[in-house]
């Protein structure tokens, strides 16, 4: 644990009374390991062979899927860029994974990206087993020469999201929807916890229903149950945007993770957070033209863009939220709010952080607990059933 006043920072950014630091030359735990966005060594003038393949665990077709949806866009950017070809094997489920790497390496393929958290300890084993192949996985911990890994800082606009959804509660009660299987789902769902907590002069409580993303009836009955518990406004962190369509479907307003927050639920958005791994993925496929490859941790936050906030729907939010939200964006994207700073107490009343300390990022990825701020959770998921899966077909396309 680090030290630091954070609720002086607060203070200071409520009242507005200080301009806004363009940087911040200390390490606040916000970052980690390799947290900057690498660009690449000097290029070699002649590109080499280059072929990447995507592997997802969801559906490109349906559209339904965040992660899907996010590394099609950085797939294709690629493409534009760079001029290679890239393709994608779908629904891989994580048993599946090894048999679609070796049949994208059978294909021609140099490069592999591992495009869901689920797959990290996969793609670790995968790059050990395959040395002249390069892996990319999102969320992995590991890295090695053909083995680079990705750990956006997501707290960090989950963080703001609560904060500006406890700006905007008219019932004191937040709810949340959230699949257990989600990237540092912890991180996320305290983070956002903790961002409503901090609003000052706020007593909100907050219930937690766990809905896995693959059975919608699950979500269904998870956000159906927070209407009924008085909630209205409901964070939805899974791999399908149902719930996010539903809470519009039912007027309530709704945080979510998904890019195109405004097109999926146009009446009831409030704010959200998605990601932009297009820089990361095209330096990385840049490095297999150019023999640059590295292996490295990279950790990018809202200052690196990596992470970034859905435009506030400002037709639903109250007054002062965008000013509000605006300011604690660059509170936290430059450091100067640390997200997880004490005091922090676990739902059992257990100090977790101490008064004037804050967690590093890989605490934050290692936490299992939920904040105080979390007054009730429910298990909405119900049991996996074999004949439920969606097996991958294990066919290249592109």
């Amino acid at each position: 644990m680090k030290k630091v006043n954070k609720y002086l920072l607060l203070t200071m950014m409520l009242g507005l009374l200080l301009p806004l630091l363009a940087a911040c030359g200390s390490s606040s735990g916000l970052g980690g390991v390799g947290d900057a966005i690498y660009r690449g060594e000097e290029e070699d003038p002649y590109p080499r062979y280059a072929r990447v393949t995507y592997i997802y665990s969801g559906s490109v077709a349906d559209g339904t899927d965040p992660m899907v949806n996010i590394f099609e866009l950085g797939r294709k950017e690629t493409e534009r860029t760079l001029g290679i070809e890239t393709n994608y094997i779908e629904n891989v489920l994580v048993q599946e994974f090894q048999d679609a790497v070796d049949i994208a390496i059978a294909s021609g393929s140099n490069m592999i990206v591992a495009a869901d958290s689920r797959f990290s300890g996969a793609a670790v084993l995968a790059a050990r087993n395959n040395i002249n192949t390069k892996f990319v996985s999102f969320g992995a911990s590991d890295n090695s020469y053909n083995l680079a890994s990705v750990q956006p800082l997501l707290y960090q606009a989950a963080y703001v999201n609560g904060f500006t959804a406890a700006f905007n509660t008219k019932s004191s009660k937040i709810g949340i929807v959230a699949d257990p299987a989600m990237y540092n789902v912890y991180g996320i769902i305290n983070a956002f916890s903790l961002g409503v907590r901090d609003l000052p002069n706020s007593r909100i409580d907050m219930y937690l229903n766990w809905a896995r993303s693959a059975n919608i009836s699950d979500t269904q009955n998870a956000i159906n149950d927070l209407v009924e518990q008085g909630c209205d406004i409901v964070l939805v962190y899974q791999l399908n945007d149902f719930g996010i369509r539903k809470c519009n479907e039912l007027g309530l307003t709704v945080v979510g993770f998904a890019y195109n927050m405004p097109e999926l639920a146009p009446d009831t958005y409030l704010t959200g957070m998605y990601l932009n791994l297009n820089t990361f993925l095209i330096d990385k496929s840049r490095g297999i033209m150019y023999d640059t490859f590295s292996g490295d941790l990279t950790r990018g936050g809202l200052k690196h863009q990596q992470v970034r906030l859905v435009m506030l729907n400002e037709s639903l939010a109250v007054d002062g939220t965008k000013e509000l939200t605006d300011a604690m964006m660059d509170y936290v994207s430059e450091d100067l709010a640390p997200v997880f700073g004490g005091e922090i107490r676990d739902t059992n009343d257990y100090v977790r952080v101490r008064n004037g300390e804050y967690m590093i990022t890989d605490q934050i990825y290692r936490i299992d607990w939920l904040v105080n701020t979390i007054v009730r959770q429910q298990n909405f998921s119900t049991q996996y059933i074999e004949e439920d899966l969606v097996h991958s077909d294990l066919i290249v396309k592109s």
